[in-house]
């Protein structure tokens, strides 16, 4: 019987290192994400990771789907969090901040059109894979409606919360990825005028919570 040699064991990477490899491992996923999306091709994961070098199990341990990886190249392109948009919003009533997140987060969208729109057409392709309910497309990050509520936040306590709710989803309509192209491709506008049409349809919105809210109180009073 032959003596089995014992094999040599790699030497285990110290944590912070692979901690720094996993880190530059993900971001080389969201710049070749980005990268693509840029090129107006349609990527998968796949795809996404033969651009960054990596294999297709590595990028799946970074981003369990598409969906994910969007979100992330979403936060590259520079998403701000609710609280940088309204650092120095003190004193603004919520038609002011609602204007002011559509002037800060809204335009983005016209800012780098090719993927956003690439990114759309991505994610409804894939609207049939795992994370998908129903055929619909895979559940978001939720940034849209957090920034929203950020906005709202002065009609807490005000606002009965069904039409607070009904005001938050409505407004999820006047921006987004979603509204730039039914304004640019169905409408035939351009973006200044996107941009102001979106201006118009969430000040009127929150003018109608406001007019119940007022109406409602009259009638109690």
């Amino acid at each position: 019987m032959g003596v089995r040699r014992k094999t040599k064991s790699r030497p285990a990477q110290p944590r912070g290192e692979r901690a720094e490899q996993k880190a530059r491992t993900r971001q080389a996923l969201i710049d070749a994400g980005l990268e693509l999306l840029r090129a107006g091709t349609n990527p998968n994961l796949s795809e996404v990771a033969a651009q960054a070098g990596v294999s297709v199990a590595t990028a799946y341990r970074h981003f369990p789907s598409a969906p994910a990886l969007w979100d992330a190249v979403g936060e590259q392109t520079g998403a701000p969090e609710p609280s940088e948009i309204f650092a120095n919003a003190d004193g603004l009533d919520v038609q002011e901040r609602v204007e002011l997140l559509l002037r800060k987060v809204g335009g983005r969208y016209y800012q780098d059109e090719a993927v956003w729109r690439t990114a759309l057409a991505s994610l409804v392709g894939q609207r049939g894979g795992a994370g998908a309910r129903r055929g619909r497309l895979a559940r978001p990050s939720g940034r849209r409606l957090r920034w929203i509520d950020a906005a709202l936040e002065p009609l807490e306590g005000t606002l009965p919360a069904p039409a607070l709710r009904r005001l938050r989803m409505a407004l999820a309509l006047v921006f987004g990825t979603e509204s730039m192209v039914t304004l640019r491709d169905i409408c035939g506008l351009s973006v200044k005028e996107s941009r102001e049409v979106s201006a118009w349809a969430a000040r009127a919105l929150v003018a109608a919570a406001l007019k119940e809210r007022d109406k409602g109180g009259r009638r109690r009073g």
